[in-house]
Order: structure tokens, then C-alpha cells, then sequence
């Protein structure tokens, strides 16, 4: 396998969040037909909230969106919403072959050859917890900073994304874009509400008086908690530093660069994309870095 098979673009200018999923779109092709073993990338994002896959446009206000140019797009992979901005966020994917790099195909063992590296690049006190967040303890509460996801485009081909806050969350704009939700419990049973409606945690609207519940959490509380890489004393430029160390150590050399792109490809690929923001089947889903739906995290990794 040659160094010229696998690069890392550090991608300095922050592009709308249509333009950096149809790039890592493209990018997928170029290693589907074998021109790169794998492609990574250290982007930013303009204004946007970036659904998961399956979830509702109702989770999104889309008239402050727009009063506000918030791009408002559906991400390939699932779970819940990410609010960007080029100033609170900093994004990273990984595209690579994972049988052409002698690795196989099992979700959860990519996440952890990935995501455990990383968290000990980081630093004593972070954690890789749930479905991969990174955490940080902080005063006796493990607190999400970063979240990623998955997807084998076709079985085959891997695509890893990763969102991380450099900063805390704006909450006014957070509260504008994403319709927050609150968590109860009644007869046994967790529902969430969001915006008036409530639902089951599978996403359903159901129809259920809540007056006689009892209020377990808001995702408000949860999302004020939220630190970011400038409270552990790292910058952009030295996350993109440790990430270049992680990406060697998990896959080998890496060069620093820029595939070629085709233009006139990247404008069908995200003009696509703009297509497929609205619609979504499950409500209710809020933020990505509050997770109501498995309020036990499971402890992939931490260091004592």
C-alpha cells in the first residue's frame, strides 16, 4: 500500500453544512473506486442543524432557521440533531475501506478502534461512553463533548463522523433552532415532550395527559452542561495535531492534502442533499448529545 493511498485534508474554511456532506459524499466515490484507501478530513460548518437520517424536520423550528440562515440538511447516518456553527464546532470523517485496510466490517469494533485512541490523545478524564460520545468528568458528571456515527455505504466502504465543541453551546441559539425536550415519567413508563406534543421513546406521538406525571429532566439542563476543547486547554490546532497522531497510529502514515474534485459532481451531490432536509419519520429525537432513551450509559473506555 503506497502513502499516496491515504490523506488527511485539514480543511481550514468553514463551508456550508450541504457542501461538506456532499464532499464527504464525494470522497466516499473516490474510495468505492479505489483511488484512495482512505480519505480524512478536519471541516467546519456555517449555521445549520444537521439531522440524523431518519429524524422529523418537526424537531427543528424552520422559521427561526431561516430568519437566522441556519441550513437545515439530513445526514446519511442516524440519531439525533447537531446544531454548527464555525466558532462552537469542529467536525472530522474518516472514509476508508475497511477490509482494503485489514480490518473487518463489525460497527461496534470500528467505533472502539477509533474513538478509544482519540479519547487518550485527549487527555486523562475523557471517556468514550453510550453510543461513542467522548466525555469529560467534571465535578462528579461525566459530560458529553463530542458525538460521532457510522455508516458502510453499500456494506462496504466506511464512513466515520465525528462533531466536537470547542466552546459551550450558545443556548439562545440552541433553544431557537431545536425544539428542547423534557423528559417525565408516568405509569411505569418514560415519555418525552417537545413542543406540546408528546411522544414514546421510539419517536411515536401518543396521545397521554402528563399533569399527574412526574418531570424526570429537560434537555436545556443537560445542554448548559456542556464543555468544550478550549476548557481541556486544546485548540484547533492541536486537535488537529493529536487527531493526525491518532489517525497514524490506528491506520498507518498519512498524507497531508487534497483529493482532486470535480465541481460540476460536488454541485449534483449538494443540491441532492438540500433536497432531502425535510421529512423524517421519528419526533422527538432533540440534540445528539442528550440521550433520553438510554439514560444508562454503557463504559467503553476510562482511565482510572
Amino acid at each position: 500500500m503506497t502513502l499516496e493511498k491515504k490523506v488527511l485534508l485539514l480543511d481550514k474554511e468553514a463551508k456550508t453544512p450541504s457542501q461538506n456532506l456532499a464532499t464527504n459524499q464525494y470522497f466516499v466515490d473516490l474510495v468505492r473506486q479505489k483511488q484512495y484507501d482512505l480519505i480524512a478530513r478536519i471541516y467546519k460548518h456555517t449555521n445549520g442543524v444537521i439531522l440524523g437520517y431518519n429524524e422529523s424536520s418537526n424537531d427543528v423550528d424552520m422559521e427561526f432557521c431561516r430568519e437566522n440562515n441556519y441550513e437545515v440538511i439530513r445526514r446519511p447516518t442516524g440519531g439525533s440533531a447537531v446544531v454548527v456553527d464555525p466558532d462552537t464546532t469542529l467536525c472530522y470523517t474518516i472514509i476508508f475501506d475497511p477490509l482494503r485496510l485489514g480490518r473487518g466490517k463489525n460497527i461496534n469494533a470500528l467505533y472502539k478502534e477509533i474513538t478509544i485512541p482519540l479519547a487518550k490523545k485527549l487527555g486523562l478524564g475523557v471517556t468514550v461512553e453510550g453510543a461513542y460520545y467522548l466525555r469529560m468528568r467534571l465535578n462528579g458528571s461525566s459530560i458529553p463533548f463530542a458525538g460521532h456515527a457510522i455508516k458502510l455505504h453499500d456494506g462496504k466502504i466506511a464512513q466515520f463522523d465525528g462533531v466536537i465543541n470547542m466552546t459551550p453551546f450558545d443556548m439562545e441559539k440552541i433553544s431557537g433552532t431545536i425544539r428542547l425536550r423534557e423528559l417525565y415519567s408516568f405509569n411505569g413508563s418514560r415519555y418525552i415532550k417537545s413542543n406540546g406534543q408528546v411522544y414514546d421513546l421510539q419517536g411515536n406521538a401518543v396521545d397521554i395527559d402528563l399533569k399527574q406525571s412526574k418531570l424526570l429532566g429537560k434537555e436545556i439542563d443537560e445542554l448548559r452542561k456542556v464543555k468544550g476543547l478550549i476548557d481541556m486547554g486544546i485548540n484547533d490546532e492541536k486537535f488537529s495535531r493529536l487527531f493526525r497522531e491518532m489517525l497514524e497510529e490506528t491506520f498507518g502514515g498519512v498524507e497531508e492534502g487534497c483529493p482532486k474534485i470535480d465541481p460540476l459532481a460536488l454541485f449534483y451531490l449538494q443540491e441532492q442533499i438540500k433536497k432531502n432536509g425535510k421529512g423524517g419519520t421519528k419526533s422527538g429525537l432533540g440534540h445528539c448529545f442528550v440521550d433520553f432513551v438510554e439514560p444508562e450509559p454503557r463504559i467503553h473506555y476510562a482511565k482510572a
